[in-house]
This record gives structure tokens, sequence and C-alpha cells, in this order.
């Protein structure tokens, strides 16, 4: 359904210049970087798949918009228009410079006629056939996998609904917040930087940022964890680099390399060792792993034990592509967060699970991705 507000949205959309954008074997996040490009420019391009049907190809040809083709050979893109054509390797420093200045040079861009204030980010689930309106994200559109879930209100770990800065608590109250609250649980607000007293309406400043939540745990930045009572906190690591939740236990490597099992039923620490080599924590099936680059081991109450014969798939499982933890399964590019080739947003607000399902704010909107077991 498309709603007045949406529709208004679209017609901003409309006003941009645009140009056919043909591809073949682009990625979406190298695609995704393009049209942000663009946008920037006052450009919205129409991508088409050099693959697409011959009707796609022919509707695109019969509209009055300039062509670019941009193909990809092994990370090194070709961008070409007309007689003019660039290669560049996305992955270099320079690629975002010298894609502004080639398409600068095709437009005739004058100094300062950039693009600062652009429209909100439409949102399609192909499944639901249904558009939701996120928030500006620099690109018009953004397409939604299968099994990821689109929801333009901020959901907070406690299932309150935060937009247009009020909060709409799971009782039924009303807060109007500045700050994005991470966690409402009847006497207080949780935000990144500090606690809302519903009591007496003082803040007290968190000393310790909160980077993630697991049911009803939180862990913070400083190493800290507490419940969602937040009645209190612990300290049980340094910085937090990797954490896994299973069965009441929490393990944790950190920025030392140091790994650490906590009990959450009798909150006693457990340091269980340190490792040299940076790793990545997996649940299979109820085993903890923690997998390097060249070694795997195994996670138990009495340490760490080294798996000899462990298997391709076990070592395939390392990967420093995407970002920490390892849980979230996201990517980070050049053009922002991906899950698979879901662009998620710019920045990263806040993640959390709950009930299996993993919870990612960005500055988008709120997605929700249902895990794999």
């Amino acid at each position: 359904m498309i709603t007045p507000e949406i529709q208004k949205v679209m017609e901003r959309w409309e006003q941009y210049r645009t140009v056919v954008l043909v591809q073949r074997d682009i990625p979406t996040n190298v695609s995704v970087y393009i049209t942000k490009k663009l946008v920037s420019l006052g450009i919205v391009p129409i991508i088409v798949d050099e693959n697409s049907s011959k009707t796609d190809l022919c509707e695109a040809s019969e509209c009055e918009s300039e062509f670019f083709y941009l193909f990809n050979d092994n990370n090194l893109i070709t961008l070409s228009v007309g007689e003019k054509k660039i290669s560049f390797d996305y992955l270099s420093q320079d690629a975002e410079q010298t894609l502004g200045v080639f398409i600068k040079s095709i437009f005739e861009v004058r100094e300062g006629s950039t693009f600062y204030d652009v429209p909100e980010t439409l949102v399609y689930d192909s499944e639901k056939r249904m558009v939701s309106l996120g928030r500006s994200s620099g690109i018009p559109l953004i397409i939604v996998e299968n099994g990821v879930e689109f929801l333009p209100s901020y959901i907070t770990i406690d299932g309150s609904l935060y937009n247009q800065k009020l909060l709409q608590t799971v009782d039924g109250r009303e807060y109007h917040l500045d700050d994005l609250p991470l966690l409402y649980n009847g006497f207080s607000i949780l935000t990144k930087d500090y606690v809302l007293n519903l009591r007496d309406g003082k803040r007290q400043p968190s000393f310790g940022q909160p980077i993630f939540a697991w049911d009803n745990i939180l862990i913070y930045a400083d190493g800290q964890i507490s419940d969602s009572s937040l009645n209190w906190k612990m300290k049980v690591s340094n910085t937090p680099v990797d954490f896994i939740y299973n069965d009441n236990n929490l393990y944790i490597l950190d920025i030392t390399n140091n790994l650490y099992l906590i009990n959450l039923r009798t909150r006693k620490v457990n340091r269980l060792g340190f490792i040299e080599s940076t790793g990545r924590l997996f649940n299979i099936n109820g085993e903890i792993l923690l997998v390097t680059a060249e070694e795997v081991f195994r996670l138990t109450e009495s340490g760490i034990l080294k798996v000899d014969n462990f298997s391709t798939y076990h070592k395939q499982m390392y990967t420093s592509d995407y970002v920490y933890p390892t849980v979230c399964n996201l990517q980070f590019y050049k053009s922002g967060y991906f899950y698979g080739n879901t662009f998620l947003g710019n920045n990263i607000l806040f993640a959390y699970i709950s009930k299996d399902i993993l919870t990612i704010l960005t500055d988008v909107g709120t997605w929700k991705i249902k895990l794999k077991k």
C-alpha cells in the first residue's frame, strides 16, 4: 500500500535526474556505492542487469536517460559512458575520489552543487509486497531479502517502540526522548550514554556504553555486564570483541585475546586462557568453538582444548570479512553494512538477540533476522 507520506517521498525522488545503469557481475555493495555517489550529485540510477530479460532492457532503452555501463572483473570496476571510460580498484583507498571526479566530469557538475537534502529511503519487501518508509540513507530504494524484516520504528530490547522522539512502552506509557532508548524496564530507560531514572527524572551517566544484549543480559564496552533490571553490574573482561551465549553461560573473547566463561546463574567468572591469534566464536550444536585462521579450539569449563582433527568446513568458518560479534553475520564495506545482499544502513546504532531473533538498529530503521541454527 502506497501511503500519502510514501507518495510524497517518491515524488521527491522523481525530481532527480536519471540515468540507466546497465550492470554485469556487480556485487550489491558496489552497486550501492555507485548509487550513493550519483545521488549525492542529484542523479538517480535506474539499475538494469545485463542478464535481465530483453523486455527490461528494451524498456530501459526507450527512456530518455543516458546509459552507464558498469562491469566487474576481479574487483576491477569499469564504468563507461559513451566514449568515456574509467577503471578502478573498488577496494583501493582513492576509489571514491577517482569515481567522484569522473562522474563530475561527465555531468559537468558545478562546484558546490552536491545534494545534501536527500529524501528518505524506501524499503521494499518483495515477499510481503509491501513498501515501508525508512530514514534517509543516501539511496532511493532498499530491496529486502527473504528472511529479513524491516520496521520503520526503532524497537527496544523490551519491545517498546521509538519514533520521532516518542517512546511508546509495552505497558502503554509514553516518554519524549531526544536520545535513542535501548531498554525500558518500568523504572528506568537505558540509552547509550546514560540511565534515566523514571522515579526522580535524574540521569545517571553510563561509564561503559552498552554494545550488545543477549536475551536479558547486556554487554558493555568496558567489559562489564548487567541484566535488564540494571540493578547490578560486574566486570568480567577487558573490551569484548566476540561473544556467545549458550545455556546460561556467556563466553567472551576480549581485545587482549583472553577468553572468559561467565556462569550467569552463579555470576562466577572463569578465565579460560589466552590465544595468540585473532579468532571467532561459534555455537555448533551446543559446542562452543573458537576458530582462528589456522586452528580450531573447543571451549569448556575446564579451559581451551585444541582440536587436532578439524574439518575443512571448520577452517572455512574463519573470515576477516565479517564484523564482530560473529553471530550477527554482517559485513561492512565502504558503502555500509550488509546482511547478505540486503543493505541495512550506514551506521549500526545497537543490536541485540532475543528468542533467536537478531534485531539491528541502524540509521535506516529496525531490522529483524531469524538466526540460523
